[in-house]
């Protein structure tokens, strides 16, 4: 396979994950839980990062909403600390060690931040700066669907 093949697919593996999302946004469209969660283990599944979690903006600062494979090597504590340096500075951040790889993506919608988007991985099958170029793509979907989730809570109570 050629690299304009390689590019090729990989361009309809990306798109194929952005139309899921946006599938996932208006299933779960109703439910904050579940759609983080189905948010995070599409990602995981689809594109085998070692590690994904998904923390949300609330008053008393980030939490996290779904983490699929925190482990040994992303522990909670360490993707907090990432996120919150990502959503202070307002900008991705790419961490690197070796082959292994984090990244930080903030989730906005204009001028706030409503969460920021984790993706770590330990081999050298992934490249970090694809990770990257998707995780910033996908951050503006999941601020949408986010919102959406909010408004329809909103409009049950």
């Amino acid at each position: 396979m050629d690299n304009s093949q390689s590019q090729d697919l990989t361009a309809r593996h990306e798109l194929g994950t952005t139309l899921e999302l946006a599938r996932i946004i208006l299933e779960f469209a109703s439910d904050l839980d579940d759609l983080t969660r189905e948010i995070c283990r599409e990602i995981v599944e689809r594109h085998r990062y070692d590690s994904l979690a998904l923390y949300l903006s609330r008053q008393d600062g980030l939490r996290l909403a779904h983490g699929a494979r925190l482990s040994e090597n992303l522990r909670e504590r360490e993707a907090l600390a990432l996120a919150a340096q990502s959503a202070a500075r307002a900008q991705s951040l790419t961490t690197r060690i070796g082959n292994a790889w984090r990244v930080a993506v903030p989730i906005e919608d204009g001028a706030t931040t409503l969460g920021v988007l984790i993706a770590a991985s330990t081999g050298p099958d992934t490249d970090a700066h694809r990770a990257l170029a998707l995780c910033k793509s996908l951050a503006r979907l999941i601020a949408l669907g986010i919102q959406n989730a909010e408004l329809r809570k909103r409009q049950l109570e």
